[in-house]
């Protein structure tokens, strides 16, 4: 399966994103998904809104980047 190739690829893939990724197989499903939690502020901090806004752009760039050509 697609997710079983990326899932042979971790090291390289979470060393180029610079950090561990969470990958979620979703049993049953004809779906999976990689991601990383970006755990700051949230939508009922006002005050660090722009901050987790930065931090959110920041990990979905890294996250492009580590899948490239993989």
């Amino acid at each position: 399966t697609l997710f079983d190739a990326l899932l042979r690829q971790r090291e390289l893939v979470e060393s180029r994103f610079g950090g561990v990724l969470q990958w979620d197989r979703l049993e049953g499903r004809r779906a999976f998904r990689v991601f990383h939690e970006v755990c700051q502020g949230g939508w009922t901090h006002r005050e660090t809104w722009r901050q987790t806004a930065v931090s959110t752009k920041d990990a979905m760039l890294r996250l492009c980047e580590a899948f490239d050509d993989v």
